[in-house]
């Protein structure tokens, strides 16, 4: 594929001589890169190695995704509003990647240690990151897109070529506009603040594009008959909210010839939206080396940030001081919390890979409480409600998870020094500081949602998830025999996907039989004792 992608580079030659680049240094530059295995980019969170069967399964699995989107395509009546809607998912995924996975390439500093036979154009240099970016990107894109692509040959061949234009506009569109940003914050900050500014960015994005994600489920908020099948966006004022739906317009336009006036508006906004984010990264990569210099040589942190204090507000940094002296005893239980309590809250890495899946509970309880308010009513049945619950176990065992993997080893030298017998004290302290740090706070507003949807009566079932949710975590904790932030990403492997993948599974047994027992007679009130009373054993058996 990469020869192929290649080929497609060397015939826009006269493009990139318009654009001041070196179409022959363009193309030898990129060769190199895409041969170079350490500079592969990362697959959810796993850096690429020499075999590629990791990123095998990942295309199997997006082209699984692309056959669902043939359905999508299929339900919705007005088929440019459903191409509206498959670009939009695409573009969501695709933001999302960049922001996350590929944010650490965005500004690979490495491009400076390759040699060059000649001197190297900033234009060049600027443009063969953004190609690189763009070619890697294409490549999760094909598997998303070629399974419509095959139905349209089918349901309706004239439309090929339109489609088969569209997802090369989509891509150009997101990545032109991401990079355009990223280069924006390059020109305008000092080198030493970028990263810690990239930091704060990739988290608010992450967010951004899980909310844009859930955001479908959660707008369904009264009944309009067929739903979806009726579903019209694309030539209406909503389709202006997003790019994948301006592409829609061009749909739109190209099957009723300009017969829906707004349609043609989207379709124009779409295509502009391409050729201004291509003109606009390629007017801020003037000056790229020397400013990409700037931050190789600035490092990853200024001297500030090393010394830096607690910069949280004083309320939560008291809280913080009052959770742990209530949940923990003085000793390695306290060092542990105040040490994991510190990574959770400061550590850049560890809040870009947590604080964005955190959104995920608070919006399904926030959709949850928002149905029950705008429709009224009896709300949720119990079943949806129980499954909530259970989801929320989501505020523990991610952050429990996180803190076993890192980019660095940052706490065996801590335990080394001051060695302890056990390490049930250090997990026992790891595991207050996720349930003080993100559970409570973030929990009090998920359980107030619940309560807005099912009252009083849901009381007794939100103790017995939370007993079973703490009783998980515990279980979570016993399975871990390493040092808190110690196991390196690439070295994980099994060792932390298996504790969840079997967290998972018991967690679904208990949901089921937490839904058994409301069937039964003060079956939830007696299995609530019941499982607070091996919760408490279990973490009582951890404390010693």
């Amino acid at each position: 594929m990469n020869s192929l992608l290649l080929w497609a580079v060397a015939r826009m030659a006269p493009a990139w001589r318009g654009l001041g680049a070196d179409p022959r240094a363009l193309r030898l530059i990129l060769a190199t890169k895409m041969k170079i295995g350490d500079r592969s980019l990362k697959h959810m969170g796993q850096t690429q190695g020499k075999s590629s069967d990791y990123s095998i399964l990942i295309y199997c699995l997006l082209f699984l995704f692309g056959i669902i989107l043939i359905f999508i395509y299929l339900a919705v009546d007005d088929k440019a509003t459903a191409v509206g809607m498959i670009f939009t998912f695409v573009s969501v995924y695709l933001g999302f990647m960049l922001v996350t996975e590929m944010s650490d390439t965005l500004f690979d500093t490495r491009d400076l240690m390759l040699l060059y036979s000649r001197p190297v154009s900033d234009a060049t240099l600027s443009l063969s990151r953004g190609l690189y970016v763009y070619l890697f990107a294409s490549k999760f894109v094909l598997p998303l897109t070629v399974p419509l692509g095959l139905a349209l040959l089918y349901l309706s061949p004239l439309m090929v070529p339109v489609y088969a234009l569209l997802c090369v506009l989509l891509t150009v569109i997101i990545v032109s506009m991401t990079l355009g940003l990223y280069l924006t914050l390059l020109r305008r900050l000092p080198p030493d603040r970028l990263r810690r500014v990239l930091g704060y960015l990739q988290v608010a994005l992450t967010t951004l594009f899980i909310v844009l994600y859930q955001l479908p489920n959660l707008v369904n908020f009264t009944d309009s008959g067929d739903g979806i099948f009726d579903l019209r966006i694309v030539g209406t004022p909503w389709g202006l909210l997003w790019p994948g739906f301006w592409l829609g317009g061009v749909w739109d336009s190209v099957i009723h010839l300009g017969a829906r006036p707004l349609s043609l508006v989207q379709g124009a906004l779409g295509i502009g939206a391409a050729a201004v984010g291509v003109r606009y990264y390629v007017r801020q990569g003037g000056n790229y080396g020397s400013q990409l210099m700037g931050v190789r040589i600035a490092g990853s942190e200024s001297v500030e940030d090393a010394s830096e204090t607690d910069a949280a507000p004083g309320f939560f940094a008291r809280y913080r001081a009052w959770w742990g002296q209530l949940t923990t005893r003085p000793g390695p239980e306290r060092g542990s919390y105040l040490f994991n309590t510190a990574l959770m809250t400061r550590d850049f890495q560890y809040k870009q890979q947590v604080y964005p899946g955190l959104i995920i509970p608070l919006i399904i309880a926030v959709g949850f409480a928002g149905r029950r308010l705008i429709k009224g009513g009896d709300g949720l049945e119990a079943g949806a409600v129980i499954t909530a619950l259970y989801v929320f176990a989501f505020l523990i065992v991610s952050p429990l998870l996180s803190a076993r993997l890192s980019e660095n080893f940052r706490a065996a030298w801590v335990w080394q020094t001051n060695p302890v017998e056990k390490l049930n004290a250090i997990l026992y302290g790891q595991l207050m500081a996720a349930i003080g740090v993100f559970f409570v706070p973030v929990g009090l507003l998920v359980y107030v949602c619940v309560w807005i949807v099912g009252g009083v009566a849901v009381f007794d079932d939100i103790l017995l998830s939370l007993a079973v949710i703490l009783l998980a975590a515990v279980i979570f904790q016993y399975t871990e025999r390493s040092l808190p932030f110690s196991i390196e990403k690439s070295d994980g492997g099994f060792h932390a996907i298996g504790p969840m993948i079997l967290i998972l599974f018991v967690g679904s047994l208990a949901g089921l039989a937490h839904y058994g027992l409301t069937f039964i007679p003060y079956g939830v009130a007696l299995g609530t004792v019941g499982a607070w009373v091996v919760c408490l054993l279990a973490l009582r058996g951890l404390r010693r």
